[in-house]
């Protein structure tokens, strides 16, 4: 039956790490619906797959996450949300202005709170249903140029922690995944060059799941995954 199948909601479908756990969800028999800005990123993602639909959207607009909240509810409860969605602006803070500040917050603090906000309202999970929330090492690893974004990542890693305590007696599973360098179209041509020491967006993908979706019974709360060669 059509009901018993899970499903989840992946946000960042469109390119990289998400649309490895799309294909990689879909893949394990699960009904998937995904989000991202790039139109064309989430045609290709549905290309690849047996029936993941893709939504685009971007979260960093209220009225985006609402809308996708209402289709969303339209299609019925969720199992799993896949936070993804995020930005990276490298530079020195002194290069950063307040507007690329205010958005690089806005894209990897302030969204994915926000869309786990409503989805909660809307009373879309029940006991049994996971979060997980990709954030990176960069959470709790300094690297120069990356204040802005280390810093929403660590601020959101630091709201999941409690918003897993807050979850806790309902029976909401909530994992924190930190991923160090890993080879996604954000690299650009510099990822190609580096290509060997970069992790396999897909293989990071299948380790997500594998230890994400386990036995119910056992909550992977934090997970670090970095090359083997360590952090670039």
């Amino acid at each position: 039956m059509k009901d018993s199948i899970p499903r989840a909601l992946v946000t960042g479908g469109s390119s990289g790490i998400g649309r490895e756990l799309v294909l990689g969800l879909d893949s394990r028999g699960w009904q998937v619906d995904f989000c991202g800005r790039n139109a064309h990123g989430l045609d290709e993602t549905a290309r690849h797959t047996n029936s993941a639909l893709g939504f685009q959207c971007d979260l960093a607009l209220h009225s985006d996450t609402l809308k996708l909240v209402h289709d969303l509810a339209a299609r019925g409860p969720l199992n799993l949300l896949v936070n993804n969605a995020g930005s990276f602006q490298p530079g020195l803070l002194e290069s950063q202005d307040a507007s690329m500040i205010a958005r690089e917050i806005q894209i990897n603090l302030v969204a994915p709170l926000q869309l786990l906000s409503e989805l909660l309202r809307a009373d879309l999970f029940s006991r049994g249903s996971r979060i997980i929330t990709i954030l990176s090492v960069a959470a709790n690893t300094v690297f120069s140029g990356s204040s802005i974004y280390g810093g929403a990542k660590a601020g959101l890693a630091q709201a999941m922690n409690v918003v897993r305590e807050e979850l806790r007696e309902k029976g909401i599973l909530v994992c924190n995944v930190h991923p160090g360098a890993t080879l996604t179209p954000a690299w650009g041509e510099q990822g190609q060059k580096l290509a060997e020491k970069l992790m396999p967006a897909e293989s990071l993908a299948r380790i997500i799941l594998d230890s994400c979706l386990g036995d119910p019974r056992v909550l992977v709360e934090e997970l670090v995954l970095r090359p083997p060669t360590g952090d670039l």
